[in-house]
């Protein structure tokens, strides 16, 4: 499965409250340093889950947004994207 439809099907098995928070939580990014804060948030998610399988699944979604950290640095980087910080 890939990381968009993981991470649609996650949203899909919320409540609509938590779908709403969710996207408000985790909306578009536009920076690399957002990438990152959402892994730690993740990471932090996976430490403090109690259930093996949720554990997985956080630190999964975890290393998908430091992976889209990378791709941006690098995009950044070759001039393909303008940095953008806020």
């Amino acid at each position: 499965m890939g990381f968009l439809s993981y991470i649609v099907t996650y949203i899909a098995e919320l409540s609509s409250d938590r779908q709403r928070w969710f996207l408000w939580r985790y909306g578009p990014m536009r920076s690399v340093a957002e990438y990152l804060a959402r892994a730690a948030a993740f990471d932090e998610l996976a430490r403090s889950a109690g259930e093996p399988s949720l554990q997985k699944r956080y630190a999964d979604i975890a290393e998908c947004y430091r992976l889209l950290a990378e791709e941006r640095q690098r995009l950044i980087m070759e001039g393909t994207i303008k940095s953008e910080t806020a």
